[in-house]
């Protein structure tokens, strides 16, 4: 579905990537410590539900980076995703701009991604993902909210949505300011379906 990628990793020559610009900072003395801990002791069940927290924490924070970077004023956004490769490391990509692409839809452009995600599962490159798009969210008797919508899945069984609505911020005479406003406090999350990790080999 997707034409072209342009290229994010060296590791893999048929990956494609279109690589959004994001300042990660990695703490490797802690890295290492925390390798060490694990390989002296098992951990525990809570100790494993906190580390998958604080991954998806981790990539869930530098997904609202990225969007902040490339939504515009326009409320326009590009579908991206953010992983974690099996090695640990971090990568981000998105369709890159090319007259195909431009032509498919939102949804089209998703799906491309999805199924990108899906074969990275499968071969066991990955073991946590988000995939973001901008989306209209309208729930019951209440007006329509737009925002980013963020499909999270980890490879232990974690796999939720979580929207992130976004307004437009205005001056006191009421006229739009160009700027956008992120608004953390009303963040939502619900519980979907795996799609990304059902059939992984890391499992």
């Amino acid at each position: 579905m997707l034409a072209r990628f342009k290229k994010h990793q060296n590791k893999n020559k048929n990956m494609k990537f279109k690589y959004l610009k994001i300042a990660v900072v990695l703490c490797a003395s802690n890295f290492i410590s925390q390798i060490a801990l694990s390989e002296v002791m098992p951990l525990s069940p809570k100790q494993i539900e906190t580390k998958i927290e604080q991954e998806i924490d981790g990539l869930f924070k530098r997904g609202v980076m990225a969007a902040a970077a490339d939504l515009n004023d326009d409320m326009l956004m590009h579908p991206f995703a953010v992983v974690k490769n099996k090695d640990g490391s971090i990568g981000v990509f998105a369709a890159t701009d090319s007259e195909n692409n431009n032509k498919l839809s939102v949804t089209d452009q998703s799906t491309g991604i999805r199924r990108k995600l899906i074969e990275l599962a499968t071969a066991g490159e990955i073991s946590a993902s988000i995939q973001a798009m901008y989306a209209t969210v309208k729930k019951d008797g209440e007006e329509a909210r737009q925002g980013i919508s963020f499909e999270i899945e980890h490879i232990k069984g974690v796999s939720i949505i979580r929207f992130l609505p976004v307004s437009e911020i205005k001056n006191e005479k009421g006229v739009k300011t160009g700027k956008l406003l992120f608004e953390l406090e009303s963040l939502s999350t619900s519980l979907k379906p795996k799609t990304i990790f059902a059939y992984s080999k890391m499992q």
